[in-house]
């Protein structure tokens, strides 16, 4: 049994890899909700996203290439290894960032509009080099400030030219609710981790020396700059103190609702086409294994996913999918959090605590509307077992045509007066 030809409402977690490399190169980027500016710099918004984006790159060990923010999305450049280490990555990162920032601006509802897209980067020099001046041109194309130097938020121009490491912290709530339980005062700083992000060479430029890396990233800024000059033709620039002043809980215009990027960036055809043809193989080894699964579900019988799966992927969650496919061929299967589940019935995200496993929900009673001919008038009737019956008078002049605008909602017009 195979799932192949699904249509899915997202593509597959996937990295792609060149020729002899251990990691992939990802540009990923997220929105906030609404386009809300809640990623606008300031001192300690930068302090809370830098230290974000430090402790889930050291608990993941991804290398970082390249970061920004610009007021209402961020670019991140990493390098995962594989398709789980990014998910787990992205998880991190974004949780925090939310809670965190959140917190800081007094913003309780939702944080990110939606999952991250992430862009694969080919090998290629061009490629690379492309994509690391889109991101160095954040806040500067937008007309916001003249050059990428000028950015008040995570600067990633000053850390790649002029050596200067984004600085960040990590505060560690758990213990500060403790000290607060207790009693005991304490400073900000007393159980926040600081956090010096150096950003790496992108693969591409790895055998370069550090200064010549450099001096490509001021000749990208010095690109940057004259492009931006060109289109704001004259134009001043918002300016960082407009910046700063703006209401990070308030829209700036209209949300940018533009379609989903590409899967891959590619210099050339033959790379971009092969980049496809290899993800293409990897969705058919993808949804072989989980057609496997549910098949081995079906028959009552378990495998191992790790070796079912292609490398650098993970297995989706499919108990609810596989009960839902599953219930109609056998009621009663057996499943690692123990115990048998009837048809129609799903289990809980984690093994039920308690006597046993909850009883199988009853069947909701049959529910319909009639229109029925009662003492010569047409009347509305629910039929319903274990409810008592909802008689509504309807005009006896209805017809068959317009029976079916008896459902309709109308205004009841009061009794004629007797003469």
């Amino acid at each position: 049994m195979t799932l192949r030809g699904r249509r899915r409402s997202r593509p597959l977690c996937y990295v792609h890899r060149g020729k002899d490399q251990d990691r992939a190169v990802v540009e990923t980027c997220t929105r906030t909700i609404h386009g809300l500016p809640l990623l606008r710099p300031g001192p300690g918004t930068n302090e809370l996203i830098v230290g974000a984006l430090g402790r889930a790159a050291e608990y993941y060990d991804v290398p970082l290439y390249g970061f920004a923010t610009a007021g209402n999305h961020y670019h991140c450049l990493s390098g995962p290894q594989n398709g789980l280490q990014l998910s787990r990555f992205q998880c991190h990162l974004n949780s925090n960032i939310a809670r965190e920032v959140g917190r800081r601006h007094g913003h309780r509802e939702k944080f990110w509009a939606r999952r991250y897209r992430a862009l694969n980067i080919s090998d290629e020099k061009k490629s690379q080099r492309d994509r690391l001046k889109y991101v160095l041109a954040n806040g500067t194309k937008e007309g916001l400030v003249e050059s990428p130097l000028d950015w008040p938020g995570p600067n990633l121009a000053r850390a790649l030219v002029h050596g200067e490491p984004m600085v960040g912290y990590w505060y560690n709530r758990t213990k500060e609710y403790k000290a607060r339980r207790k009693g005991v005062d304490f400073d900000p700083y007393d159980f926040a981790t600081r956090y010096e992000i150096h950003f790496q060479q992108l693969p591409a430029y790895a055998d370069d020396s550090p200064e010549a890396y450099r001096q490509m990233v001021a000749d990208l800024i010095g690109e940057i700059e004259e492009e931006a000059a060109d289109k704001r033709k004259g134009r001043r620039v918002l300016g960082v103190e407009r910046i700063l002043a703006q209401d990070p809980c308030q829209p700036i215009g209209t949300p940018k609702k533009s379609p989903a990027p590409p899967l891959f960036k590619a210099d050339t055809s033959d790379e971009r086409r092969a980049m496809e043809n290899k993800y293409k193989d990897f969705v058919d080894k993808y949804d072989v294994a989980s057609g496997k699964m549910l098949e081995a579900a079906i028959e009552g019988y378990r495998l191992d996913p790790r070796r079912l799966f292609p490398d650098g992927s993970f297995p989706p969650a499919l108990v609810e999918e596989i009960l839902r496919s599953a219930s109609s061929f056998n009621p009663a299967l057996e499943f690692p959090c123990g115990g048998e589940f009837p048809g129609g019935s799903f289990p809980r995200p984690w093994p039920f605590v308690g006597g046993g496993l909850p009883p199988a929900p009853s069947d909701p009673p049959t529910r319909r509307l009639v229109i029925e001919e009662i003492d010569g008038k047409d009347t509305i009737v629910w039929r319903e077992e274990g409810i008592p019956t909802v008689e509504v008078a309807a005009p006896s002049r209805a017809s068959a045509r317009s029976r079916p605008r008896l459902l309709r909602r109308r205004r009841l017009r009061s009794p004629p007066r007797a003469a």
